[in-house]
């Protein structure tokens, strides 16, 4: 009995971009060939494709492009072109800000944390204002080495908007009521009554 070629049957099936990733012509990107990725990396892949939360791996010196289901809305027209790019090719409009994170997870292997972190991206091609809730986590090795950069974000722009529009409405409301109040206390005692 022969041994299937690991590259056939892995990313398990169960998502279209554990499909995807099967199907790529790995050997022309700095990843090179399915078969000859490290263990690490497959199970950093593996549970980025099992979440139900946007997560995108990004390996090696060039970080390397390997997202979920989840995280594809959030590339608009970049996919598909963006699994296997490096990220600071895909998201050019944000490497100043994500590029000094990177190097930190993966210089100290740190966590950082991001809550409704805001971001000026171009998905479809048009600057748009979004927020995320952000995390940044080391990928390690077996040795405990930092290959990569695990992130997992979820975006809250409406959240914000949101707040923001209900925290305006509040001070256009209680503005509002001030003036009344001070119309009242100006008015003559038979007005008022």
């Amino acid at each position: 009995m022969s041994v299937a070629d690991p590259s056939s049957i892995w990313p398990p099936a169960g998502s279209d971009m554990g499909e995807l990733i099967r199907h790529m012509d790995w050997g022309n990107t700095a990843l090179g060939p399915i078969r000859q990725w490290s263990t690490s990396l497959r199970i950093a892949l593996a549970s980025a494709l099992d979440s139900p939360l946007p997560t995108v791996v990004l390996w090696g010196p060039d970080l390397i492009q390997l997202y979920n289901d989840a995280y594809r809305p959030l590339l608009g027209l970049r996919h598909p072109a963006a699994m296997g790019q490096a990220t600071q090719a895909c998201w050019p409009e944000v490497w100043h800000f994500n590029e000094p994170i990177y190097r930190r997870v993966l210089g100290t292997g740190e966590r950082v944390h991001l809550e409704d972190q805001e971001y000026i991206i171009e998905p479809s091609g048009i600057c748009e204002t979004r927020y995320f809730t952000i995390t940044y986590t080391p990928a390690r090795d077996e040795f405990g080495t930092v290959c990569g950069v695990l992130v997992v974000a979820r975006e809250t722009t409406r959240r914000v908007l949101a707040e923001r529009e209900n925290v305006a409405l509040y001070k256009t409301t209680r503005l509002a009521a001030d003036q009344l109040r001070q119309m009242f206390d100006q008015a003559p005692s038979f007005m008022a009554l």
